[in-house]
């Protein structure tokens, strides 16, 4: 059976010719020896080893482990780099025919090496399972690498796999966070009896790929062909609703949450409480707000980031001024509540702090004593089987093509209306100054892409945090002056930026 294109991170090499370089007995316990039945109690349990124990357990090879013992192991050889073991575990797993078990749990590790089992897997003739698959194609939407989930796609078709909802739904999916809305409807209608999954998945297609029209004409037809909405439709329903402001169809689709029982659900009420606040209903949101028992860390983010991009709607210093004052006494009910606040609060709250520099101050100090640190702001790339990865850089480099790209972009760009725009970073000190978002993870990826694709290409960018506003705005700026479809996938939701205009409707660019 062929084996896909390998997927090249770093110094990854072949795991199964790595392994056999591996001597197994290199390693042995230290210090204490096992007897049998301590051997058969740790293999259920690696943390009674501690690191170098389990790699030697494994590397012996006379004691079964069970394939949950493998997780934490690579989550160690992860936060310690250890590329050799990560192979060498991999290999051995490959060995004993247990890499359907491990695939699933490598790729909750990092999609990365997920794929990279996935390419062994075939090479020794093991058959992926629909399951396997639809986990590999949610690696590489992970990764926004298109042309490897292609490359899945088409094994599917070259060796008949069946096309159940299950693969359809991946494909609808994978392609949806790719920014290919066009194959994401075809992969749908090759669905023969589409549930409410295949219905969720078209309809969440249109909105990250900038339709919410057709996303609402969809769940019409859903309805339309009797099938019933769950929790994820209707919160993909509300995103559409609000992102084109449509109160009084949101409130419809409320009302029909209610009455299918969804309309105490977390998801559900913090989307219509979010579409209060995107159309000013101020009263209404609170009015939903007070009436929740058990308010989830999730509800006061929804709140409180609701009231910053109130903020980033007004038209007026009054509106805006109001929404700032209401966000920061959100911010001290939740703090009074005992609620714990996270990097996303923490984010929204500094928003809705914008030029208010002695409530800023505060925030950055509660944020030392609640030990928040800075945002680790990286964004990455994939192109021809490789990713690519850059990290914010605070100092201008004169050197590079990427650094000179860049600089020449902005000029350009604020011959047609660009201006930088200072940002209220999260970070751990008590600097009381804006940055310059000039290099920020996404522009550095946005120009890598640029040098290093072929003219009229696509340009997909995956980021670790949301964008901020500059950025945002930059990267329609270079649409428009490349003429390049560029996507940017943050933590938040899909942007697809051509000719100017970015499918979030500008919805997404908080910060």
């Amino acid at each position: 059976m062929a084996s896909l294109p390998s997927v090249v991170v770093g110094n990854t090499v072949k795991l199964d010719r790595q392994f056999k370089k591996l001597n197994p007995s290199s390693v042995s316990f230290q210090n204490r020896n096992l007897n049998t039945k301590e051997l058969d109690k740790a293999a259920l349990d690696p943390f009674i080893l501690d690191f170098r124990e389990a790699l030697t357990l494994i590397k012996e090879g006379n004691t079964k482990v069970e394939s949950s013992f493998y997780v934490p192991l690579l989550q160690e050889c992860i936060e310690k780099n250890s590329v050799s073991d990560v192979q060498a575990l991999h290999a051995h797993v490959i060995k004993r025919g247990s890499y359907q078990d491990l695939f699933l749990m490598t790729f909750l590790v990092n999609p990365h090496l997920a794929i990279s089992v996935f390419n062994e897997m075939l090479e020794v003739g093991g058959y992926p399972t629909n399951f396997t698959l639809g986990i590999v194609l949610n690696a590489c939407s992970s990764l926004c690498d298109i042309e490897l989930g292609k490359h899945i796609h088409g094994y599917i078709i070259k060796y008949g796999i069946e096309y159940d909802a299950s693969i359809g739904n991946a494909l609808c999916s994978f392609y949806s966070k790719c920014g290919s809305l066009d194959m994401a409807f075809k992969a749908f209608s090759r669905i023969g009896e589409k549930n409410v999954i295949s219905w969720t998945a078209v309809i969440s297609a249109c909105g990250d790929n900038g339709d919410s029209a057709m996303g609402l004409d969809m769940f019409v037809e859903m309805l339309s062909e009797g099938v019933e909405p769950n929790e994820f439709t209707l919160t993909s329903v509300l995103s559409l609703c609000c992102i084109i402001r449509a109160l009084g169809l949101g409130t419809q689709v409320h009302s029909l949450s209610i009455k299918l029982g969804y309309g105490s659900q977390i998801p559900v009420t913090n989307s219509i409480m979010y579409l209060y606040l995107k159309n000013g209903c101020i009263n209404e949101a609170k009015k939903l707000f007070d009436g929740m028992n058990n308010i989830s860390l999730v509800t006061w983010n929804a709140m409180i980031a609701g009231h910053a991009q109130m903020m980033d709607l007004g038209q007026d210093g009054i509106s805006t001024h109001f929404s700032g004052i209401e966000g920061l006494k959100i911010f001290q009910r939740m703090k009074r509540s005992g609620m714990k606040p996270d990097l996303y609060t923490f984010s929204s709250i500094l928003t809705v702090c914008t030029s208010r520099w002695k409530d800023v101050s505060r925030v950055r100090k509660l944020m030392k004593d609640e030990k928040i640190g800075k945002m680790k702001d990286w964004s990455w790339i994939s192109i021809r089987n490789k990713v690519f990865s850059f990290k914010s850089e605070n100092q201008l480099n004169q050197e590079g093509e990427v650094t000179k790209l860049l600089e020449d972009l902005q000029d350009r760009a604020r011959v047609i209306g660009y201006q930088l725009q200072a940002n209220l970073e999260v970070v751990d000190d008590a600097e009381e100054t804006t940055s310059l978002p000039a290099h920020h993870s996404e522009k550095l990826a946005v120009a890598y892409g640029l040098l290093n694709t072929s003219n009229g290409g696509q340009i997909r960018i995956v980021k670790s945090i949301s964008m901020c506003r500059d950025c945002h705005n930059f990267i329609k700026f270079i649409s428009t002056l490349t003429s390049r479809t560029i996507i940017v996938r943050d933590s938040k939701r899909l942007h697809k930026f051509f000719n100017g205009n970015c499918s979030c409707g500008d919805f997404g660019s908080l910060l």
